[in-house]
C-alpha cells in the first residue's frame, strides 16, 4: 500500500497506539476493522444467510475476532485479525497434536465425560482426530477409557475439577 492508494480527500489523524505506526499500517489495520454491514456491502453478498455462512467459514480459516459491538444506528460488529488483539498470546506456536489434546482436556473438563463422536460433533474435529486427542489424555493419565470411544476424567480428576468449579463459582 501506498499514499497514492488513498482518495484525494483522505484524512485521519493517528492517535494513541496508532501515533508511532506507519500510514500504510494504520490503513489496512482499518480496512481489517469493517463493520459486518459495510463488509456485507462491499462484498455484494445480498444474501444474508449466505453472507453469514461465508463469514464463519472465513473465521474458521483465520483467527477473526469481533473487536467492538455497536448498538447505534444499528447493531454491528467490529471484526479484527486476532493476531491484532491477542498478539501475545499468538506468538507461541503449538503443533496440531497438542491443540487437539488442549481441546479434549478442555471439552473433558466440562463435561467430565464423553461419548462416541460427541467432542468431534461438537468441536467439528474429524473423529479420528478427536479420538487421538482423548488417547492423549488417557496416556498422560488425565483421562480414563471405559468403552470404545467413552472417555471419562482419571478419578483424581474428577474431584479437582469440581473443587476448582467449586472454587470459581462454576466458571
Amino acid at each position: 500500500m501506498t499514499l497514492k492508494h488513498l482518495p484525494p480527500t483522505f484524512c485521519w489523524t493517528k492517535i494513541g497506539t496508532e501515533s508511532g505506526e506507519e500510514l500504510p499500517t494504520v490503513v489496512l489495520r482499518k480496512e481489517w476493522e469493517m463493520s459486518t454491514a459495510d463488509l456485507r456491502d462491499e462484498s455484494k453478498v445480498n444474501d444474508r444467510q449466505a453472507f453469514n455462512k461465508g463469514l464463519d467459514e472465513l473465521q474458521a480459516a483465520m483467527i477473526v475476532v469481533p473487536s467492538e459491538v455497536f448498538y447505534q444506528p444499528k447493531f454491528t460488529y467490529i471484526w479484527t485479525l486476532g493476531a491484532g488483539r491477542f498478539g501475545d498470546a499468538l506468538v507461541r506456536r503449538v503443533s496440531r497434536a497438542t491443540a487437539v489434546r488442549e481441546i479434549a482436556r478442555c471439552f473433558l473438563a466440562g463435561a467430565g465425560m464423553t461419548i462416541p463422536g460427541e467432542m468431534a460433533r461438537v468441536t467439528g474435529l474429524p473423529r479420528p482426530e478427536a479420538g487421538r486427542g482423548n488417547r492423549a489424555l488417557v496416556a498422560e493419565g488425565y483421562a480414563t477409557r471405559l468403552a470404545p470411544g467413552v472417555y471419562q476424567l482419571a478419578a483424581g480428576r474428577a474431584s479437582q475439577e469440581e473443587g476448582f468449579s467449586a472454587r470459581t463459582g462454576g466458571l
